[in-house]
């Protein structure tokens, strides 16, 4: 997929600078048009829409380098950041007069510079600062957590019925990995809870945050990261078999609920087994994430060694159920969360993890989160 797009961006970079060496409808100019146009076409395949992200020294897709980020970031993108553009999404429909008409408003002579318009399938986006001018409504990056929650329901009762939709899990797990990359060093936009019936959801899009932010940190790259950020928001799919009344009870379970509630990592991992577009490691993640050396449910062998991203993961998933206020208790302030983690580092968590995790990541979380908590015996983070 880098390839794709990065053949699609030096494309219609060729196509910029032909226009200025030849004409805006020589052939060779027509040529790349359509080969940008082709290959953003086979990206739609695999997904509604592709995000490019421009630094001022790299062009990025989905967290990597373009190979051509170099060159592009001095030609095309160098065109774009004079008009207040750090980012460019191409979503499905995209069509050749709109890619000219993109490359209209980038021409050198043009003679409003700041100004550029977007159009149906062509939008333009800023990190921060000044917002790119222009008629058409532009988008702001770092997504939205909230409305990404609602789209993992989709994606789980797609992947529960047999038909999950390919597009809507890739654009996802993009605007995740988009988020996390413009949120680096910055803050990471945590979705906040509104009401108790939606925690399952809002909790899932957090730990894909908080699981692909501490990926990065620990050197996770290219089609891992991604693997790994699908397997973040599939991991607790099980739980959809779980009844609300035992999910979201306030008092404290009786035997057989808490045996209801332990089966769930299987129920997951037979769900995503074989499932279409799910990888390998997503069913092994929804196995794992409640394991740790010597407990943890299911129970396994002695000495099963869980996958780095099962580890990831359960780190993501354990502080965001301390943060987050629950019928049965208040949520933890930061500092309370990472005392409970940290109490088991090197037994339940390698000091390793842990230590990325609360030095590069926590420390960079926000939302609407609690700053004290009433209860922390009380804590359960099934």
């Amino acid at each position: 997929m880098l390839d794709l797009i990065d053949g699609a961006m030096c494309s219609l970079q060729a196509a910029l600078f032909g226009r200025e060496v030849y004409s805006r409808e020589h052939p060779a100019v027509s040529g790349h048009i359509e080969c940008a146009h082709d290959l953003l076409t086979k990206a739609f395949h695999q997904m509604e829409q592709v995000t490019i992200l421009a630094f001022e020294d790299r062009v990025v897709f989905q967290n990597d380098k373009l190979p051509s980020s170099s060159t592009l970031a001095e030609g095309l993108f160098r065109r774009l950041h004079q008009r207040g553009v750090e980012a460019v999404s191409f979503r499905r429909g995209l069509t050749r007069d709109e890619i000219r008409a993109m490359l209209d408003q980038l021409d050198e002579a043009t003679k409003e510079p700041e100004k550029i318009n977007g159009s149906a399938h062509i939008r333009f986006g800023w990190v921060g600062g000044t917002e790119p001018r222009g008629e058409a409504q532009p988008f702001k990056l770092a997504g939205n957590p909230r409305r990404q929650a609602g789209v993992v329901r989709h994606v789980w009762r797609d992947i529960r019925t047999g038909k999950p939709e390919q597009g809507e899990l890739s654009t996802l797990v993009a605007d995740i990995c988009t988020s996390v990359s413009l949120s680096r060093g910055i803050t990471i936009p945590l979705a906040s809870l509104k009401t108790h019936d939606e925690y399952t959801f809002v909790h899932t899009i957090n730990v894909a945050l908080l699981s692909t932010a501490l990926a990065e940190e620990v050197g996770m790259r290219g089609d891992a990261l991604l693997d790994l950020t699908v397997s973040a928001v599939l991991h607790d799919i099980g739980k959809r078999l779980i009844p609300k009344s035992v999910l979201n009870k306030a008092g404290k379970l009786t035997d057989d609920e808490w045996k209801i509630v332990q089966r769930h990592p299987v129920d997951g991992a037979l769900q995503l087994f074989g499932a279409p577009g799910v990888p390998k490691i997503a069913p092994i993640v929804a196995f794992e994430h409640h394991m740790y050396p010597g407990g943890g449910y299911p129970p396994v062998a002695a000495g099963w060694k869980m996958h780095l991203a099962s580890r990831i993961v359960q780190v993501a998933d354990v502080f965001d159920a301390l943060r987050t206020d629950r019928p049965y208790r208040k949520g933890m302030s930061l500092h309370e969360a990472l005392e409970v983690l940290q109490k088991d580092a090197g037994t339940r968590y390698e000091h390793a993890l842990l230590d990325a995790f609360v030095q590069r990541v926590a420390v960079n979380t926000q939302g609407e989160l609690p700053e004290a908590a009433s209860d922390v015996t009380s804590i359960r983070t099934a």
